[in-house]
């Protein structure tokens, strides 16, 4: 029995004015849903004596070679003023008659016999020739073409030939559909492809698109619930949605076979899919500009670009989604508007969501919680702007990666298992209300200019944050609250306000190295064996009113000079501890409580005021001075109360015979700097300047490392007018190779970072800087060691800081200078310790012990048992049961904000605290050994 096919046309023509002897002349006819077989035409022929042709050449399939087909062609049309002379050319007849949805149509009869492979068809080719009338009127313009092959499997043939938008629906006989193509040539036509009326509401039926499927008109198509029915896409198929309503899928799992792009949504086009599927596109759904796209638990995957791209002028709503394993989940590529984003899933996709080119505020910010999960990226803005909030970001290596963004607000978010938790390359942003735990470091930042992290709860087990050449403010955070990390806060070459911080830590709470006018105030800096630690040139710091308890030393600066430390309560080994290179300190009205030293001081050069401290710990001590020495370098303790001056001075010409005369310095009002009088003071300054000068030959390293930060205080600090004449001849002579250079492009860097200017704008001129100083720099040849190694640590500064990373190569030059003397060597060994820092955790200042000095002042040295203990239960309702590995130990009981709530000393191994009186909540206990050494725990007191 021969297989039937048919072939149906619908003719629609708009309102249009027609000469007879000018067919060709006909505007605006649209010819819709041209369909054929595969590799088929249809071509608009102007034909003789006022006839217009339509030809259609199609492709025949069919493997045995023995069996022929019919086909039945349809031609359907309004009737009414529309005069046709039909004939059709190529078919063995035809009939008229009135279709069932009152329509006139054409059936034309073709018989082909099969080519006898699926791959090579058998061409034929009818013409259908209309007479037109010298006026027609019909009220709409589409032509809808069918074909369905009787038993015909679903499965996409080999197409032969590029082809234009079309697409099928066949509404004359049930079950699975098979779509194929046309082309439609007119010689002044637009060309348009449309799913008309009748197919609306289609219930059920599999969907195969060979090329383009076009929809345009309104309608709903919803497959079984149970069973999904399928739409498979061919071959660089894609369906285009461009109706100027609302077009919805339901139940429909949507695959693309050669990777294209799956789903267009052109302007002025809503297309909404619930319950569906679409994987293995290049981009499963693309939004174009005033498009609307609305997706309910739809399931996208698999697409080697994108799972959604949305471009500019685009909106979208997505609820209950997963986005995954695509290359990027979701694009937002321009200004889109975000209109509804909550309860989705975008997991294992390379990016999850990438937000880029943006000027308008992209709103992520719902009140729904969306998850992104163990991505490479969670979420990457590029060049964009954006709103984000009520996410979480599980197990992403890193969770949020920002590059160049002006306007960022991130805020009621949870990351999670990252290896960086935040990332940032020039931008601006502000970090609210959060929470990062169980990541290696809470965030890398790097050439921001304008950043707040305000209010967040970071645990992280290496590090809080690290940011580089930066100028933010970290305000009011809890660090290291319910995970004891290694470090809190590692600041290099930035320009910041860390306030309100508590922040607890293993080794150090603290960490700046080469900041500058940063302050550092009210905060609570428990635990560490660093509280605050300056490194590599630090200047202009003010450490005020903050509360520190630490094990080695509450404040540390090591070749870090001209910073201001007052109103503090330190509790630590040693209290203030000013190491090699650090000249010019203020240690003002500090309360200091050393078990070893309240002040303990390596540097020889300096003016270092002790006016109103108190010692209770009552040891201050000076390595290395000399009488002389300490007199000219005025670090005296010269308070008119006897009960301030320590009992132990080492030497004893560190307390000033005579009583000091005037008002002692108190914590009202003291912020602010109080360096800079000095540096404009010429008797001070010039003093100073001589001594430098003395060690220029005898000890050039020496000379190096003081006359940078002299120098460096200056260009950054002080207008040129106002330099002492001695401090300007001085520098307009200076002639060791390579320090005037370094410096001075320091101080560019540094000057740049201080300005306004858009994150755009700011990495334009860091690229201009960084390209002109690595020329400057490369080179600069000379014979010091000291300026080989400055030189190489600063060009990988630049490199790191515009976010590249370093080759081993690069690792290997920061390990040589690493593992230099920081006493010797200064700022660029304290640079390279902090870039290596990302790629090990080796610790460095091992090689700081150079000098007999710092051997016989090492903890190390002295310790023959580390302290440690134990406590239960934890939380504790009412006794406390301590065990600890030493005998005759103090204890004192902190709060959060470092009030002490109860203190003693107990002589047992084990013993127990009474707990009834104290308030439910989170404390400190820490324990002091008779040799000073401490240790701390977390307690929680429950009622």
């Amino acid at each position: 029995m021969k297989n039937y096919l048919f072939v149906i046309v619908f003719l629609f023509l708009s309102v249009i004015q027609i000469r007879a002897q000018d067919p060709c002349t006909i505007a605006n006819l649209n010819f819709v849903w041209g369909w054929t077989v595969t590799g088929g035409t249809i071509n608009n022929i102007c034909g003789e004596n006022g006839r217009l042709n339509y030809s259609v050449d199609f492709f025949y399939y069919e493997d045995d070679a023995s069996v022929s087909d019919i086909f039945e062609v349809r031609i359907l049309y309004y009737p009414g003023d529309l005069y046709i002379v039909k004939d059709v050319i190529g078919a063995t007849g035809y009939t008229e008659s009135t279709a069932s949805n009152g329509l006139e149509q054409i059936i034309a009869t073709v018989e082909l016999t099969g080519s006898g492979t699926p791959n090579q068809g058998v061409e034929h080719n009818l013409t259908i020739q209309f007479y037109l009338s010298d006026y027609i009127s019909p009220s709409t313009d589409d032509m809808f073409h069918s074909l369905k092959l009787a038993n015909d499997p679903i499965f996409c043939y080999n197409i032969k030939t590029d082809l234009l938008p079309a697409g099928i629906i066949n509404t004359q006989a049930g079950g699975n559909v098979e779509y194929f193509n046309a082309i439609v040539e007119t010689p002044d036509n637009v060309l348009s492809g449309r799913i008309a009326s009748p197919i609306s509401n289609q219930t059920s039926g599999d969907f195969q698109i060979v090329d383009f499927m076009d929809i345009d008109v309104n309608f709903d198509l919803v497959g079984s619930s149970h069973f999904f029915e399928e739409v498979w896409l061919c071959d660089n198929a894609e369906l285009i949605i461009s109706a100027q309503d609302e077009i919805t899928f339901a139940n429909y799992n949507f695959s693309s076979l050669s990777e294209y792009n799956t789903i267009s949504v052109k302007d002025g086009a809503t297309l909404k899919l619930t319950n569906c599927t679409i994987s293995n596109a290049v981009n499963g759904i693309t939004v174009e500009s005033g498009g609307t796209l609305i997706l309910d638990k739809v399931t996208i995957s698999s697409c080697s670009e994108s799972g959604i791209k949305a471009l500019g002028g685009s909106n979208i709503i997505l609820k209950d989604c997963n986005l995954e394993f695509n290359e990027i989940g979701l694009l937002i590529d321009g200004n889109v508007n975000v209109q509804n984003l909550e309860f989705n899933n975008i997991n294992n996709n390379s990016k999850g969501i990438k937000i880029n080119n943006t000027l308008s505020l992209i709103n992520l910010n719902h009140i729904n919680i969306n998850t992104l999960e163990s991505n490479i990226v969670g979420l990457e803005v590029n060049l964009g702007n954006s709103t984000i909030g009520n996410i979480d970001f599980i197990n992403n290596s890193t969770g949020i990666y920002l590059r160049q963004t002006e306007v960022l607000e991130i805020q009621n978010c949870f990351i999670s298992g990252s290896v960086s938790a935040v990332r940032g390359d020039f931008c601006k942003f502000d970090f609210l209300d959060n929470t990062i735990i169980n990541c290696n470091v809470g965030f890398d930042i790097s050439a921001s200019n304008d950043y707040s992290i305000f209010n967040n709860d970071i645990d992280a087990s290496q590090l809080a944050t690290r940011i580089y050449w930066s100028k933010g403010e970290i305000d009011n955070n809890r660090i290291g609250q319910y995970e004891i990390m290694q470090r809190g806060l590692h600041q290099i070459f930035t320009n910041d306000e860390i306030q309100d911080n508590t922040i607890s830590t293993n080794h150090t709470n603290i960490l700046a190295n080469s900041i500058f006018n940063s302050s550092i105030d009210h905060n609570n800096l428990l635990g560490a064996d660093y509280g605050y630690f300056a490194v590599g040139g630090t200047s202009e710091a003010f450490v005020e009113y903050n509360i520190i308890v630490a094990n080695t030393s509450g404040v540390l600066y090591n070749s870090a000079g001209t910073n201001n430390t007052g109103c503090n309560e330190i509790d630590a080994e040693e209290a203030i501890w000013v190491r090699d290179n650090s000249d010019l300190q203020d240690l003002i009205t500090n309360q200091l409580d050393g078990s070893e030293n309240d002040v303990l001081i390596y540097s020889v050069l300096g003016v270092q005021e002790h006016n109103g401290n108190e010692f209770l710990g009552e040891n201050v001590t000076a390595i290395g001075l000399n009488f002389n020495e300490i007199k000219n370098s005025s670090f005296i303790v010269d308070q008119n109360d006897q009960s301030l001056i320590p009992d132990n001075p080492n030497p004893p010409e560190l307390v000033d015979p005579e009583p000091f005369i005037g008002t002692p310095k108190n914590c009202d009002g003291l912020t602010g700097s109080r360096m800079k009088q000095r540096f404009l003071d010429p008797i001070i300054m010039c003093a100073y300047l001589q001594k430098i000068e003395g060690f220029k030959i005898s000890n050039p390293q020496y000379y190096w490392n003081r006359m940078y930060h002299l120098m460096r205080y200056y260009l950054l600090e002080i207008p040129l007018a106002q330099w002492p004449n001695c401090i300007n001849f001085a520098w307009s002579n200076e002639d060791m190779c390579g320090l005037k250079v370094i410096v001075e492009n320091e101080v560019e860097i540094k000057n740049l970072l201080i300005g306004s200017q858009s994150a755009t704008n700011l990495k334009s001129s860091f690229d201009s800087i960084k390209s002109n100083q690595t020329v400057e720099l490369s080179g600069l040849e000379c014979v010091l060691d000291i300026t080989s190694i400055w030189k190489d640590v600063y060009l990988l500064m630049l490199k790191r800081i515009n976010g590249e990373d370093l080759s081993l190569q690069d690792q290997n030059v920061l390990e040589s200078a690493a593992t230099k003397c920081s006493a010797e060597y200064g700022d660029a060994v304290h640079w390279a310790r902090s870039l290596l820092s990302e790629y090990n955790s080796n610790d460095y200042y091992v090689n700081d012990n150079c000098t007999l000095s710092v051997q016989q002042n090492s903890r190390t040295d002295r310790k023959l048992e580390k302290l440690s203990f134990r406590v239960s239960p934890n939380p504790v309702l009412d006794v406390l049961h301590v065990n600890s590995n030493i005998e005759d130990i103090r204890y004192t009981l902190y709060d959060t904000n470092g009030k002490t709530i109860m203190k003693g000393q107990l002589k047992s191994l084990s013993f127990d605290i009474d707990m009834h009186e104290v308030f439910s909540g989170s404390y400190i206990l820490e324990i002091v050994s008779p040799d000073g050494q401490k240790a701390i725990e977390k307690i929680i007191k429950i009622n």
